[in-house]
């Protein structure tokens, strides 16, 4: 029963999305820039993004992209990016039901609280709202957290790894984890984790996107404030300026 759920629900997921596509409810930016990099890098080719006119990798240090590209040789539809990110995300059910089952000793149980992750809104909006990398995240996070609770390392390192390789800020979800992991679970593997996800945020922005744009990232405008040195400046002299802006429409 919850594999057949997980499967109606990826199925819906895939079809929808492609269904949007062709209908012209996808966005040029938020899709076609995965397509047109993701295909470039397929043929062998620099992955410059003519649509926000920088290097792909540069943008974000999206290297799970990497993975996707030998599908480009095989079927390069552009709805294959549409249909991997639904299978990614409904395949994140599969750690909630082993782990909810084992904690709770109940298929009824894990059936429901696969459920409520693949119908949680969040879920459907990323499944529908183009394609992004960060997608994958639900599978490798759940996976993580499953591998970490039943104490399968192996496991737990290459989904702690395979999340680095999303985005370069999935620190901001690996650090707590590995603090987590460090004081529940196993000292060493939660300050690897912590520390290997915060060493690997610096070099994928200070050193990669920065080598490949000249620049750390290129969308420091969208940070109040001035930028991140003048957010943190706020945050400590005028807390009440960033409690505003945190609650206005600005964000």
């Amino acid at each position: 029963m919850t594999a057949a759920m997980i499967a109606v629900v990826g199925f819906y997921f895939a079809a929808l999305s492609v269904e949007m596509h062709r209908s012209l409810a996808t966005s040029a930016y938020d899709f076609g820039l995965y397509d047109q990099g993701i295909w470039l890098l397929s043929r062998f080719q620099n992955p410059f993004v003519t649509l926000m006119g920088r290097n792909l990798i540069g943008d974000h240090t999206s290297f799970i992209l990497l993975f996707l590209v030998p599908v480009y040789w095989i079927i390069g539809s552009t709805s294959t990016l549409f249909v991997i990110q639904a299978l990614a995300i409904v395949a994140g059910a599969v750690p909630i039901y082993l782990f909810t089952r084992n904690r709770l000793d109940s298929e009824a149980m894990a059936t429901v609280f696969v459920a409520a992750y693949l119908i949680h809104p969040a879920t459907v909006w990323i499944a529908l709202e183009n394609f992004h990398p960060d997608a994958f995240l639900g599978l490798f996070i759940a996976t993580a957290l499953y591998a970490a609770f039943e104490s399968k390392w192996r496991m737990y390192i290459v989904a702690v790894l395979l999340a680095m390789s999303v985005k370069e800020d999935v620190s901001l979800i690996l650090i707590p984890l590995g603090i987590w992991v460090a004081w529940r679970k196993n000292l060493k593997m939660g300050l690897f984790t912590a520390v290997t996800a915060f060493w690997y945020s610096v070099v994928a922005v200070f050193g990669i996107q920065r080598g490949i744009n000249g620049v750390p990232f290129r969308n420091g405008w969208r940070i109040p404030f001035g930028g991140l040195s003048g957010s943190i400046k706020t945050l400590f002299t005028d807390p009440m300026a960033m409690l505003r802006y945190l609650v206005s429409d600005s964000l």
